[in-house]
Formats: structure tokens, sequence, C-alpha cells
């Protein structure tokens, strides 16, 4: 038995086409066949199978093995001996053959192998005169190849001022062509949030466009309401990890890189300024006064009293919030108004902003009570030597006023009352002795 073996790995699609002469052949059943290791991973194996059917008759086989421009890739004679079964060819190829099927084994498959393979056969025709040629349909034999990591570039600062346009980058090879994307997603404090992103995607193929490397570019805004945002990106691809997982929890498992959280600067504003109690006060009372500002940096708070900037007036911070306590309220000296001001830093640029909040003391009012004291006096008569008399006892204020006034507020009246009775019984009984004498 003869071979003639040549070596064709360095095309990118090494279409390999098994021949075999056949004299005299009357009738051919051609075909073929393609199974996967591994589903065809790169670094498996593909096996490429053809059958045919002939008769007995049938004989001086010969088998060849092309690309499609017609390179030999391998061939032998004569046709009627069978291959022995598991030769290796440059320790990748495989080779069986039977009386009526030949399999070849690629091991270890790589960009180099993907490509059609056809089986085909020669033969002379009936007549012996010319040489006919039958090819079976032809099997793609492509490769699958995983994505990897991404690499993340990520913005040269932590520290932002609100409004800036922050850029992020991804780069990842994804394995073949068409296969595979960048997926962004964005947390804030660790929470995922829906954030519209419209990534710049730019593809470079590798020296045999086997596998496709991509860079995703994203630019965020930074505001204050994504305080600590960060972002991850994932590696996907339709024929291994086909959606992003929710959280960037093992960058190598999860094929995913994610930023540091942003610390997002911004100028003080919406400065609130209240008081306790809302009421005006009196004197020798205490007040407290309330001042609180969004911003970052947190702000300085300073209190001032309006027309009376040289005093001292000393707040203190609570959370997020600065007081200032007002005690023994003086109408003369706290009455007025008094602006409390919030200041930050932000990039190198101060930032200010003031509000107001008025107090008003009255002065503490003092209650009069006047009191009616009614004096009752009592002269008792009694025998006394010559010349001198003896008065009873007097009962001044010894009473309850209460109860004499009202004593008094009852027997006017009713004396009243009695004495008109009288009066109309009087002038009654007059009328009638009239009547009766007139009468008589």
């Amino acid at each position: 038995m003869e071979y003639l073996v040549i070596s064709h790995f360095g095309l990118l699609f090494a279409a390999i086409m098994m021949g075999m002469v056949i004299t005299r052949i009357n009738s051919l059943e051609l075909s073929d066949r393609l199974d996967y290791s591994s589903d065809g991973q790169i670094g498996t194996s593909a096996t490429i199978g053809c059958n045919w059917v002939k008769t007995d008759s049938e004989n001086g086989l010969n088998l060849g093995v092309v690309t499609p421009s017609n390179k030999t890739f391998l061939s032998y004679f004569p046709a009627e001996q069978s291959l022995r079964n598991g030769i290796n060819f440059h320790s990748r190829l495989v080779l069986t053959n039977t009386s009526t099927s030949l399999t070849m084994t690629i091991m270890n498959i790589s960009c180099s192998d993907i490509d059609i393979y056809i089986c085909r056969m020669r033969y002379f025709s009936d007549s012996g005169l010319s040489l006919m040629e039958k090819n079976s349909t032809g099997r793609l034999v492509d490769i699958k190849i995983p994505p990897q990591v991404p690499v993340m570039t990520p913005p040269p600062l932590l520290v932002v001022s609100e409004g800036l346009n922050i850029t992020y980058k991804c780069l990842a090879n994804l394995g073949r062509p068409n296969k595979g994307q960048i997926v962004w997603n964005a947390y804030v404090n660790g929470q995922k949030i829906e954030l519209p992103l419209k990534p710049i995607v730019k593809e470079t193929s590798d020296d045999n466009n086997c596998t496709v490397s991509v860079e995703s570019t994203v630019t965020v805004q930074a505001n204050r309401t994504k305080q600590n945002i960060t972002l991850a990106c994932f590696s996907t691809n339709q024929d291994f990890q086909q959606t992003a997982p929710p959280l960037c929890t093992s960058p190598g498992t999860d094929l995913c890189a994610q930023s540091q959280p942003l610390n997002i600067q911004y100028a003080a504003s919406k400065l609130i300024v209240n008081r306790s109690p809302q009421s005006d006060v009196e004197e020798g009372s205490t007040m407290t006064l309330t001042c609180q500002a969004e911003g970052n940096p947190q702000p300085n708070y300073t209190w001032l009293q309006v027309g009376n900037e040289n005093r001292s007036l000393n707040g203190f911070q609570e959370g997020l919030t600065n007081k200032l306590i007002l005690s023994n309220l003086n109408i003369t000296d706290d009455t007025g108004v008094y602006n409390c001001t919030a200041t930050n830093n932000v990039g190198g640029v101060n930032y200010s902003i003031t509000d107001q909040v008025s107090v008003n003391v009255f002065l503490k009012t003092t209650t009069t009570t006047t009191t009616t004291t009614t004096r009752k006096t009592t002269l008792t008569s009694s025998s006394s030597p010559a010349g001198s008399s003896a008065t009873g006892p007097q009962n001044a204020g010894g009473g309850d006023d209460n109860t004499n006034t009202i004593i008094i507020a009852v027997v006017v009246p009713v004396a009243c009352i009695i004495i008109i009775i009288i009066i109309v019984v009087i002038v009654c009984v007059k009328k009638r002795k009239q009547t009766k004498s007139i009468i008589e």
C-alpha cells in the first residue's frame, strides 16, 4: 500500500475532499456525516464520515483528499486494499477505512480546520473511457470559542464634579465572529439600576479572522442622584454564556469587570432654615434654629444676626442638620432676623447659599388681683357707770366678702318686690272701699 501525505493546515478554511476511483461503475450512492466531541469546542475533535454503496464487481478504488482548489491533502492506492485502523497523520488525523465507509477524525480542532468537508468519488464511466466524479453534499466544520474575561479601563478620577461626562471602556475577545457582545450594567450602592446606555462598539479581527476582539465604550453623566454609581461590563456569547448575570460577583466565572464607586461632588443648594417653636416667644424662654442644605462635601454652616453682626453665634452639627439654641431670650438682644449660610468647595471653587428666619420676643405679662372688703358693725346697749356708754364688738372684715355680696344682691330686690306688693294691695283695698260707698 502506498501513501502520499501533503500537509495543508495553513489555510483558514481547509476544505478536505475525500475521493476514490471505481472502475466500470454501474451505480453509486454517496453520503456524508459530521460528529463533534464536546459540542465542537476548540481543542476537541471532529469526525467526518463518508459512506458509499457499490457492487462487489466494482473495484479499482482510488482515494484522495484534496482542497477545493484541488490541492492534494491525502491519497492512497490501490482502492481494494483497506486502510489499517488508527493510522495517525501529524498526530492530528485518524483515518479508518472499510469497504463501504471512511471516517476521518481531526484531533484538537483549531481555527485552521474550519471549512466545508466534501466526500468525493472518482470513477470511470461504464464504457471506461470517461472519468466521472460524484460529490457529497458537504459538511461545515466550525468550532466554538468561549469569550474571555473583559478588561475595563476605568475613569482616571473617582472623585468628580456633578455634570461631568465619565467614560468607561471594556475590551474582550468574544470568540467567533457574530457570536458575542459586551453587556453593561449599572449599580448604586450595590443595587442594580436602570440606566440608558448607548455603547460605542469597535470590533477587531485577529490575524486569521477566527475570533474578534470588541471594545465597548459608554459615557455616563455624573449626577447626585447616582451617588456611588459603579458600572460592570460582561462578555456574552450565544454558544456559551448567552445573557449577563445580574451582578458581577466573580469576574472569572461571570466573565465581567466592575469599576470602583464614583464620589460625585456638587455645590451647596436647597437650604432650609426653621425655628422651634414656630410661634413668637416670651422673654426668658428658649428657641432652637435649624439649618440644612444639600451638598457634597457636606457644607459648613455659619449663623449671623442681622444688625448685630459682631455677635458670636455658635451652632452645632447633629447629623445633616446644624442647630443654634437661643436660651433665656431677651426682647432687646434676641428679637430680629438670623441668617444661616451653608458653604462647601467643589473642584477648587467655593459655593455658598444663605437663607434667614425671624425671631420675635415679647414681654412677659403681669396679672393684678382686686379684693373688696365688707365691714360689719354690731352695737350693743348695756348699763354703765354715769357718763359712760358701752359699745359692742365691731367686726371688720371678719365675714366672707363673697357671702355678704350675695346676701345684699338677693335681699335688696326681694325687699323692693315686697314693697311693691304692699303698695298694690293698699291701692286695691282703697278702690274697693270707694266702690262700696258709691253703691250704698
